[in-house]
């Protein structure tokens, strides 16, 4: 992975991690885990408002976090599995212990100052 990637893929990633930040969101997330849902249930199950939910899941779906799936007059939201699957990829790749370098150990860099 070239240079450029990796600062592409960590600034992909710290825009995603921007996004999920909001504990807001991150309710509106995982409620989503557990089933697809409309505006109106998301809005009675978190106690908060219609035009803050549909803020904060506009957020989502521009992230690519979330999709919609309109039906008649309603408008459903689930997961995006596959970006979830795509987010975690990035971070683990990003965060892996196993890939640590050894100067990154505690303790392992010389007394400078």
């Amino acid at each position: 992975m070239s240079t450029n990637t990796n600062e592409e893929a960590l600034a992909e990633l710290s825009s995603i991690l921007q996004v999920i930040a909001d504990e807001k969101r991150l309710r509106i997330l995982k409620l989503l885990t557990q089933q697809e849902m409309c505006v109106c249930d998301i809005v009675e199950r978190l106690g908060l408002s219609q035009s803050l939910v549909s803020h904060h899941l506009g957020v989502l779906k521009r992230a690519g976090l979330v999709q919609d799936r309109p039906d008649a007059q309603w408008v459903y939201y689930s997961i995006d599995p596959g970006r979830l699957v795509e987010v975690n990829a990035h971070y683990l790749a990003s965060f892996d212990v196993a890939n640590l370098a050894p100067e990154a150990a505690y303790g392992a860099s010389p007394r400078r100052c």
